[in-house]
């Protein structure tokens, strides 16, 4: 669950000749690089926002004899259709952000999250909680929830209220990421009980933070309460 993964930005860099230029801005698990990207509008909000530590990691990672990074013309590569993503085991996942892009065009994260769950994603949420709640090992994701509105939710009569008030719900969780990630992925799974025991940490408890600069920088960001 906590397995390592790599944000990977692609760019170009034009001057006397053009160079291709692939780095990994940063490493962690999945759910510290959703934590560090999904403040940002998109891959050009990302890119704008951070170059000063993009161009610090270039430096580090690729030495200016071997490729001649022109600093002032540095953009993101157009060639592909995702500059920004994440490797993980050998896979390559799309970032979160606040838009995503769909086949109508692009759109806010929240709003499809939020269509999908009315639209039975929560009740396919709470069956996959429920199935794995027999096991003393697992802490349910909707632990705390409204009993009224967790009442609605198991008989699978939500309306948009609720809706609103789930997602402020999850968003106070550690596994808010995760849940996210689940929910963009479950429609096109067979086995679904089983990818959401998998994708989704037994417990809501934070994990070690392998780079916590993370967390000092990004502080107002965070989708949930510290406890300490």
């Amino acid at each position: 669950m906590n397995e390592l993964a790599k944000l990977m930005i692609c760019l170009k860099s034009y001057g006397f000749t053009t160079n291709d230029i692939k780095i990994v801005y940063e490493t962690g698990t999945l759910s510290n690089l959703d934590l560090l990207t999904y403040p940002f509008q998109d891959v050009t909000d990302f890119f704008l926002k951070n170059q000063e530590s993009i161009i610090n990691r270039i430096k580090r990672q690729i030495p200016l004899y071997e490729v001649n990074v022109n600093f002032d013309f540095l953009e993101l590569s157009s060639e592909i259709d995702s500059p920004i993503y994440i490797e993980k085991d050998q896979t390559i996942l799309p970032v979160l952000l606040k838009t995503m892009k769909t086949e109508e065009g692009e759109v806010s994260l929240e709003d499809f999250i939020k269509k999908h769950l009315m639209n039975n994603g929560l009740y396919l949420l709470h069956l996959c909680d429920s199935f794995l709640q027999p096991d003393i090992e697992y802490e349910s994701i909707f632990k705390n929830c409204d009993k009224r509105i967790y009442a609605k939710i198991k008989a699978n009569l939500v309306n948009e209220q609720d809706i609103d008030y789930v997602w402020n719900f999850l968003k106070t969780k550690n596994r808010f990421y995760s849940v996210i990630r689940f929910l963009l992925n479950s429609e096109n799974l067979e086995d679904i009980v089983d990818c959401f025991s998998k994708m989704i940490p037994l417990k809501e408890t934070r994990e070690t933070r392998d780079y916590e600069r993370i967390i000092t920088r990004k502080q107002t960001w965070l989708p949930y309460k510290d406890s300490e």
